[in-house]
């Protein structure tokens, strides 16, 4: 007897279906009201101006606002992040607020994938559609909205311009433009530089490993970068480290920009001297 089986719908990975723009502007407009409270999932559906969160835009809205962390999901409630306290209290144009929406396009986990593997190429691929499919787990019918809303978002944060290039390596300086090596210090031996040590505690260190040819502009693209990988909790995952969670009242550093660091050596783990 032949027996007919419905077919498994195809699963794309996921995304946030809103671009960075448009959850900003949800986060300083309809959720201001939100202050410290904490709702649950159909509360938060009316805060943001549906009758239901039973499926359909409503829960494709509150699942990228969690995606971005300007939410957070704890306990069946929700309730501003720290990262969204922070959005809405920076002031429009501010160096504050690009730092935040920098840091904030790359908490999906799609979104610091394709960053992370393009920095260095200094732009994206002009079928980046297609490499999400291929690559990235995104179903061929999802793709060109997830390739629309991920350049959309990079462009609001200031990451990329309109022709998919890194802004970041448009304005590092050029080889030429580096400062020489100094002909009393020979290439070879400030390539044996040994690693900068940071001790941490007792008997602990970290070590920061630097190319030869580092510039000013390298080292404050490293500063902002390794602190926005701490504020965002990315090295707290790196290191399998609980992060504690912070009260949105208490003040912290100010979250920088994530930049490339394409030519510098990656923080090590933490080891034992």
């Amino acid at each position: 007897m032949l027996v007919l089986r419905p077919m498994k719908k195809e699963r794309s990975r996921s995304y946030p279906v809103l671009d960075l723009e448009a959850a900003y502007e949800i986060l300083i407009g309809r959720l201001t009201a939100l202050g410290s409270s904490r709702r649950d999932r159909e509360a938060l559906a009316e805060a943001l101006g549906y009758s239901s969160a039973g499926g359909g835009m409503a829960a494709r809205k509150i699942s990228a606002l969690v995606q971005y962390g300007m939410i957070d999901y704890r306990d069946g409630l929700y309730e501003l992040s720290l990262r969204g306290h922070r959005l809405q209290g920076s002031e429009a144009g501010s160096e504050e607020r690009l730092s935040s929406l920098q840091g904030t396009l790359e908490k999906p986990a799609l979104f610091r994938s394709i960053l992370s593997r393009y920095r260095p190429v200094g732009r994206i691929p002009g079928d980046l559609a297609r490499v999400l499919t291929e690559q990235y787990g995104i179903t061929a019918s999802a793709s060109e909205e997830a390739e629309a809303v991920f350049i959309r978002s990079a462009v609001f944060a200031g990451v990329l311009d309109a022709e998919g290039r890194f802004r970041e390596a448009q304005q590092s300086p050029s080889p030429a433009e580096r400062a020489p090596i100094s002909p009393l210090q020979p290439q070879a031996e400030v390539a044996r530089k040994p690693p900068f040590p940071f001790p941490v505690s007792e008997g602990r260190s970290v070590e920061l490993v630097f190319p030869p040819d580092m510039t000013v502009n390298d080292l404050k693209i490293l500063e902002r970068r390794l602190q926005r990988e701490i504020e965002d909790g990315t090295l707290w995952d790196y290191l399998s480290l609980k992060k504690p969670i912070a009260n949105p009242t208490q003040s912290s550093a100010e979250e920088q920009a994530p930049a490339g660091t394409d030519n510098v050596v990656p923080i090590r783990p933490l080891r034992e001297s």
